[in-house]
């Protein structure tokens, strides 16, 4: 196994693709990421008003506001959640597509969230469609399994447990994301399996795909040592990151550490926008690639242990448009999220929604009304809205 996975493989995997695709698009992409040859694109259910332009920038105004939404397998249950985003005038559903390590479709690379054969992605995006709404693909990239007590031999992380991140120590999260099991950035499996992931997400209707969880885990220790990543970033430094000690100052040795283990997200970042804009105009339409981060991790680098340098991926344009998780809970947070986000994306191609956290979390938050006021006062007219069920229960609360 190449276990370092240069860049070179990539660019001769994305060869390969081309060339099954330009032979027979139903079949399988390529060998290594075979996927379903039941699935037919989905130029049929994209209507005009729907569709990105194929090419160019977007626009806030072509985006319009998106909903995460955490699906119920059930057809009416969906036509209303739909039918509620058009009334209330979001144009964008960002559908849990893959979390817990599994799909929401019949897949030979995924374990199912269903066992009903049922192809729920594309249900959700025919019910979109009807109701003017684009679905969208939202993954957990990195965060593979839920409570480590259950993980199994069925179990995305239980076939591949060599995958999965860890300590310095070599031990799972003691404190934190506790019972969150993460796969590691650097392992070439991984950002193998998730190249399968999006073909198969490409081959459903979707209008585009929401990278989240694309970090390594909130937790104490910090994370990213696993035995692939120590070997490839010896290679390259001559250190063992192990022998490191934390220190933030900008030239040291840990911070090296730091800039490693944000590259090895950002490459990832880089392969699978790189896969998914391939893939889109094979289908006939434009497949965007959108990702959810916190603000905040710039005055936070290296002490901050998700290593999600999103900075670095506004400014190399590896978004078509971007979903900040704006969720501090005083409206003073709230405004300076805003100003950052803002000031981020300024003179990038990105287009920046700003996410919201609507109704009853772990801590309160202001009111959805308060939190538009400060959102327009900051010069943003579009976001998001997490999530469909507290934002339903606050409007039809008030209704």
């Amino acid at each position: 196994m190449n276990r370092l996975f240069p860049l070179f493989c990539h660019q001769f995997c994305l060869l390969l693709l081309s060339i099954s695709v330009g032979a027979a698009w139903g079949q399988a992409a390529i060998r290594d990421t075979a996927t379903s040859p039941t699935v037919e694109s989905s130029k049929s259910v994209a209507t005009t008003d729907l569709a990105f332009p194929m090419t160019g920038p977007l626009t806030a105004e072509m985006i319009g506001n998106g909903v995460w939404w955490r699906p119920t397998f059930d057809e009416q249950t969906a036509e209303q959640v739909m039918s509620d985003l058009e009334k209330w005038g979001f144009r964008n559903c960002f559908v849990e597509s893959f979390w817990g390590g599994q799909v929401i479709f019949p897949s030979e690379n995924f374990p199912s969230k269903t066992t009903d054969g049922k192809d729920w992605l594309k249900i959700f995006c025919e019910i979109g469609a009807r109701h003017n709404v684009r679905v969208h693909a939202w993954i957990h990239t990195f965060f593979w399994h839920y409570d480590r007590s259950t993980i199994t031999s069925s179990t995305l992380v239980g076939q591949h447990p060599d995958w999965v991140e860890v300590s310095r120590t070599g031990e799972l999260p003691a404190e934190g994301e506790k019972d969150y099991v993460f796969v590691s950035p650097a392992h070439p499996g991984v950002r193998r399996k998730l190249a399968q992931l999006i073909d198969e997400l490409c081959q459903r209707p979707i209008a585009g795909v929401n990278l989240d969880y694309i970090r390594y885990p909130f937790a104490k220790p910090d994370f990213g040592y696993h035995p692939i990543a120590i070997e490839r970033f010896q290679k390259e430094t001559g250190m063992d990151p192990r022998s490191l000690t934390p220190h933030s100052s900008p030239n040291s040795p840990y911070m090296k550490w730091v800039a490693f283990r944000e590259r090895m997200v950002t490459e990832t970042v880089d392969e699978l926008a790189s896969r998914i804009r391939f893939l889109g105009p094979h289908f006939g339409r434009r497949i965007t690639v959108s990702a959810a981060f916190f603000p905040g991790y710039e005055k936070e680098r290296g002490q901050n242990p998700k290593f999600q340098n999103w900075m670095e991926w506004v400014k190399r344009g590896l978004l078509d448009f971007s979903t900040p998780m704006c969720y501090s809970p005083t409206e003073a947070g709230l405004a300076q999220e805003f100003a950052e986000v803002a000031a981020v994306h300024q003179g990038t191609n990105v287009v920046p929604l700003p996410g919201l956290a609507v109704g009853k979390f772990y801590s309160p938050h202001p009111p959805y009304a308060e939190q538009l006021e400060i959102l327009h006062k900051a010069g943003f007219v579009h976001y998001a809205v997490f999530k469909y069920d507290t934002l339903a229960e606050e409007l039809k609360n008030k209704n």
